[in-house]
């Protein structure tokens, strides 16, 4: 996902996802990646060095890796009439759904993040692939900060009633006003379909995410040229109470995967 106001480039987070996905092995995990998301990865791995943790396969590479793999398992359970990735980055889930899964899927991001994605996406897919994929993955140009997004948003499922919109790595850019805007966009956008589910990832304070997040927090500022993450949320009964607010009943805050309880983000399930 791009970070929100890289509204012309692509923002050095996604790369450095991108080549995350490839490192840790995941479906398709290889499509996107760049040199640059390599480098990034080297400067991370440095950092975290520099200030006496782990490099490598460190605490953030074990975040990513639980994070993507929980929501596609969710996913996949769900048995999906439609696969939505909000702010689709560089994630390669949408193609791994489409082609490998049979689920037909759908993109949003920002217009100039859609279209570096389709020109890798060409790049990286044998003809016949590209071929199979067409018809099974759209790609929507939408601003989940938008006025109206919720209604775009709601047009773009078309008549899919049981959608899977998956916003991984997203919330956590939001300050309060915009995490409430992107949640309740979700929600209008889901209403009337009763098989409809949200699948998103949230950071929840405590003292693990404290310890964690140092460097986490320095290389945020550095790649998004100072803007950093928004705080976290104060502890699961906030999560629970800011997604009833955006118009969702039932909201699940998962617990981690026995031996990732150090992991720097919850998975949350949410429905109407």
């Amino acid at each position: 996902m791009s970070a929100p106001g890289d509204d012309e480039k692509v923002a050095p987070t996604a790369d450095y996802t991108a080549e995350a996905w490839a490192r840790l092995g995941v479906p398709r995990g290889a499509l996107f990646r760049t040199p640059r998301g390599r480098v990034l990865h080297v400067g991370y791995d440095l950092l975290e060095r520099l200030r006496g943790r782990e490099g490598g396969r460190g605490v953030l590479l074990r975040t990513l890796a639980h994070r993507h793999a929980v929501l596609d398992e969710l996913a996949v359970a769900h048995e999906a009439d439609l696969l939505v990735e909000l702010g689709a980055g560089f994630t390669p889930r949408s193609v791994h759904f489409a082609l490998d899964l049979g689920i037909p899927a759908l993109d949003v991001d920002l217009p100039h993040v859609l279209a570096e994605r389709a020109r890798r996406l060409a790049r990286a897919l044998p003809d016949a692939e590209r071929a199979r994929l067409a018809p099974r993955l759209r790609a929507r140009s939408l601003d989940v900060r938008a006025d109206g997004f919720g209604d775009a948003l709601a047009g773009a499922l078309g008549d899919a009633q049981r959608p899977v919109l998956v916003a991984e790595g997203l919330v956590g850019y939001f300050d309060p006003e915009g995490k409430q805007r992107l949640l309740g966009g979700v929600a209008h956008a889901l209403r009337g379909r009763a098989g409809g589910l949200f699948l998103s990832d949230v950071r929840v304070d405590g003292p693990s995410v404290r310890a964690g997040m140092g460097t986490l927090l320095v290389g945020i500022r550095i790649l998004t040229r100072g803007r950093g993450a928004s705080p976290p949320f104060a502890d699961e009964a906030d999560v629970v109470a800011t997604y009833r607010r955006a118009g969702f009943r039932a909201v699940e805050v998962l617990p981690p995967r026995p031996g990732c309880e150090d992991v720097l983000s919850r998975i949350v399930r949410a429905t109407l």
